[in-house]
């Protein structure tokens, strides 16, 4: 209840309330002004505001008119519904999204929601050096991003963050298990529950279920893997087929063929390298003794930095989703890692390059792209901010299994 009621609350919620109404009278007014601020911001918007979240509006109407929405169908982005989770698709119906006044409300809330647990975060520390560096990032491109597409990862910032909040296992357990079905990579969340070798087992056990139960999910999802060769996206298989299309330019290789293979094959080996050093790591330690307890920045740490790292291995992830990041941001503050604070800005705002490259005249509203989008600055741009992301993956991934030894060592 502290949560909503006391006092710091109650002016963040009317913050979030004033700048959610903005953004939807900005959303609602004519001459398409939602999609030009975006394009003057340097974010590269989709031509349609909140292409993401109007996905669930296409599904809606398609049951509504039919009602059923066969397996092949597809949206406004020709994109198929299989990629979006069961749960949003069955809340789309429920609160019938194809009315406007339905889905508005929607995205009010996602928006209010987002906010409200973003200034929590930037007051964590209690330092206004802390609170001024965080609110920042809720400037960054990503961020701004994330809000034009109107994603659901608005919604699931604000419940991931949540759930750092809660203190007894029997609360985060549930709320875990419903998140990993609003969004299957999700599981990742189990992590902040492992006390020990045997809640490991446990949760890695729970994890496997889940996954099992989303197989039809993950493989959907994992068929469209590397579409978006674009420097607007981090992981493996986006910059793996980044790759390819430079070797296209200089060889004429067809890149559709191998994409997946040599993106597998590298996720075979990253999992191999990093298992050998958890390994090395870890071996002299007695670990059957281990009983590890987290404070609300570790808890939000590891939250933050799990979710990159599975993410950059896993998936071909919008660069709106680097918002999660900011979840790290208290502890590396604490820790005074000011380096790697300043990198993770850098790449939360990494849509500039994609735009500049993209957009003949970005500044006075027009999107008129390059014929050819892989062109020399694109391909410059693109070995900038791929670099970035991959240093902020080995950075991130060495400070997590620094954090651990730590933990494990005072135990």
């Amino acid at each position: 209840m502290n949560l909503l009621y006391n006092k710091k609350n109650l002016i963040f919620s009317l913050i979030a309330f004033s700048l959610s109404a903005l953004f939807i009278v900005i959303l609602l007014l004519p001459n398409n002004l939602w999609y030009k601020i975006f394009i003057f911001l340097n974010i590269p918007a989709g031509g349609l505001d909140l292409a993401d979240a109007k996905s669930l509006v296409n599904y809606s109407q398609i049951y509504a008119e039919k009602g059923l929405v066969k397996i092949d169908s597809v949206d406004f982005w020709n994109r198929k519904f299989t990629g979006i989770s069961i749960i949003w698709k069955e809340i789309a119906i429920f609160f019938e999204f194809y009315k406007p006044i339905n889905f508005y409300i929607f995205i009010f809330v996602s928006f209010f929601i987002y906010i409200f647990f973003f200034l929590k975060i930037a007051f964590i520390n209690n330092k206004k050096l802390d609170f001024v560096v965080i609110i920042f990032f809720f400037f960054t491109t990503s961020s701004f991003y994330l809000i034009e597409r109107g994603n659901f990862d608005l919604i699931l910032f604000g419940l991931v963050t949540l759930l750092c909040f809660l203190k007894k296992t029997k609360y985060q357990l549930p709320f875990i298990l419903l998140l990993s079905f609003l969004k299957v990579n999700l599981i990742y969340l189990f992590f902040i529950l492992v006390r020990n070798i045997k809640t490991f087992v446990y949760y890695f056990l729970l994890a496997t279920i889940i996954l099992f139960i989303n197989y039809k999910y993950i493989i959907a999802g994992y068929v469209e893997i590397g579409n978006s060769a674009s420097i607007t996206h981090y992981g493996i298989f986006t910059i793996i087929k980044s790759a390819l299309h430079f070797f296209y330019k200089i060889n004429a290789i067809e890149i559709n063929k191998y994409t997946n293979i040599v993106g597998f094959s590298l996720l075979i080996f990253i999992f191999l390298i990093v298992s050998y050093f958890i390994v090395k790591e870890f071996k002299k330690i007695k670990i059957k003794k281990i009983n590890l307890e987290f404070t609300l920045t570790e808890r939000l740490f590891l939250t933050g930095s799990f979710f990159y790292i599975f993410s950059f291995i896993s998936f071909s992830a919008p660069d709106y989703k680097l918002v999660f990041l900011v979840l790290a941001i208290p502890y590396l503050l604490k820790k005074k890692y000011f380096f790697k604070i300043f990198l993770i800005f850098l790449i939360m705002n990494s849509c500039i390059f994609e735009t500049y490259p993209l957009f003949q005249n970005i500044f006075d509203g027009e999107s008129r792209i390059y014929a050819d989008k892989y062109d020399t600055k694109y391909l410059i741009s693109g070995l900038i901010v791929h670099s970035l992301k991959i240093l902020i993956f080995i950075l991130i991934s060495k400070e997590t299994i620094n954090f651990y030894k730590e933990k494990i060592i005072k135990v």
